[in-house]
């Protein structure tokens, strides 16, 4: 009867333990996958970039979620080595005109989110700094 009784209140008090634990997720920092939406939308190296009627905006650039697109290239995010709200330090895979190549790029938005400078520091490339303005 003790057998009975004893041990299944035992074992429902174990489970009733177990199942009032918090829950372990293992969660650690979110994973950043896309580029800080800060970031997000068109930039121009000068004025005439971002004018939506010129056909030749060579200083054009298009920041979305997971990509970089200039004049006759796009640039697809790889892999992110840092990320805020404000700076993205990431590789991307590039093609255009029938060729691919990598880039690791350095993406800092400034303060009041108007300017956002690109820094490339690639052999292949040779260091980069290009400063663009937000399109309106």
């Amino acid at each position: 009867m003790i057998r009975d009784i004893v041990l299944p209140a035992a074992l429902l008090a174990v489970a009733q333990v177990t199942f009032c634990q918090p829950e372990d997720t293992g969660a650690k920092d979110p994973v950043v996958t896309a580029i800080p939406v800060a970031m997000y939308g068109r930039w121009g190296l000068v004025p005439n970039d971002c004018d939506p009627t010129r056909d030749d905006a060579k200083g054009l650039m298009k920041v979305s979620v997971a990509a970089l697109t200039f004049y006759e290239s796009r640039g697809l995010l790889e892999e992110i080595e840092e990320a805020s709200p404000t700076r993205l330090d990431a590789s991307f895979a590039f093609s255009g005109e029938g060729v691919t190549w990598e880039r690791h790029i350095v993406l800092e938005l400034d303060e009041d989110k108007g300017t956002l400078t690109r820094r490339e520091t690639d052999p292949d490339a040779g260091p980069l700094e290009l400063v663009y303005s937000r399109c309106e």
